[in-house]
């Protein structure tokens, strides 16, 4: 069997699905599965994945049977397709896994992964053809450099902040958060992840685009990660490292305000909120302080760990073991 992740990238689009996807697929890789990622909306912008990748529209039925089998599992992670295509794109395979969150935009047949803090609290709705749900934090997708880290030790001071948008940073939001933080942490350097088109002072520097091992020892060089409510906050929280959480879209709400009824964050950030500067600096106040960076971070201890796409392929396999005799045979 290979596995083909369906899923999109632009500049619109954040980096998150390929992040989950890539999670994903390194656990398939371990248990020596094929992965190939079919991306549409992808044009001529350089994409750092390290995984063999596709430029197609897979919206288009006759172009995706044309790469992948009857035998191959299909694994969709798309906000910008609807919900009716993908269930359309669905009941012509067999093999169907669907990852997903808030928005809940996902197949309507086969696995459907939410793997986040609050996914014990949705309320799915039942389908008659044997959908399975995996929700919650123990499903929580982590990429294969962030599996077995040990948490690091804090540092007294705040010396550097990483900034985290997603791959393009939306420029207001990002220009106010530069502003309040230069002001209340005005001795610490401030590191921009992704592509930023702002002006920057001798203390900011962009960092671009980085592999994710280079993202890894920026995490744990980092005093205080600034970052949107996805992806990027939860595997933060698994280092252990202090965070600022910003809803930036409207899926990473309840996200964001999860972790902060559990204490992980001070507060609720919207990046459209009125109010969004002085509930920055209220938010960079509290953290500043050691002890309460220390409660901050041990409250997020336990909750995640590295396990949760390893848990998923071995679902997955079981589930579809049966189905045909050499159904998911690997190649």
């Amino acid at each position: 069997m290979k596995v083909y992740f369906l899923t999109e990238y632009s500049k619109n689009v954040g980096f998150g699905h390929l992040s989950r996807c890539s999670s994903l697929a390194d656990a398939f890789l371990l248990k020596n599965y094929e992965v190939l990622f079919l991306i549409r909306e992808w044009t001529d912008e350089l994409l750092e994945l390290d995984y063999p990748k596709k430029r197609i529209e897979w919206k288009d039925i006759d172009q995706l049977k044309a790469l992948v089998s009857e035998e191959d599992l299909i694994v969709f992670d798309s906000y910008r397709v609807d919900k009716e295509v993908i269930d359309s794109i669905a009941a012509k395979f067999t093999h169907v896994a669907s990852i997903a969150d808030s928005k809940m935009n996902y197949a309507s047949n086969g696995v459907v992964v939410i793997g986040s803090v609050y996914g014990k609290e949705i309320d799915f709705p039942s389908y008659v053809n044997g959908t399975e749900y995996l929700a919650g934090p123990e499903y929580v997708l982590f990429r294969k450099i962030f599996w077995n880290i040990e948490k690091r030790k804090l540092r007294d001071s705040i010396e550097t902040v990483l900034v985290s948008l997603g791959g393009h940073a939306n420029k207001r939001v990002l220009e106010k958060i530069i502003s309040v933080l230069s002001i209340h942490l005005d001795s610490a350097s401030i590191k921009i992840l992704g592509h930023a088109d702002i002006e920057f002072s001798e203390r900011t520097k962009n960092l671009g685009f980085l592999k994710p091992s280079d993202l890894l020892e920026e995490y744990l060089t980092a005093d205080l990660v600034v970052t949107n409510g996805g992806q990027s906050l939860n595997e933060v929280i698994l280092l252990g490292i202090p965070a600022i959480g910003i809803s930036i879209f409207d899926n990473q709400s309840r996200n964001l305000h999860t972790w902060n009824k559990l204490g992980v964050l001070k507060n609720y950030l919207d990046a459209d909120s009125e109010s969004f500067p002085e509930d920055l600096e209220d938010s960079i106040t509290d953290i500043k302080n050691l002890s309460a960076r220390m409660r901050r971070t041990s409250k997020g201890n336990g909750i995640l760990d590295d396990k949760g796409a390893l848990r998923v392929v071995e679902h997955i396999e079981q589930k579809w073991k049966n189905i045909e005799e050499d159904g998911f045979e690997k190649r």
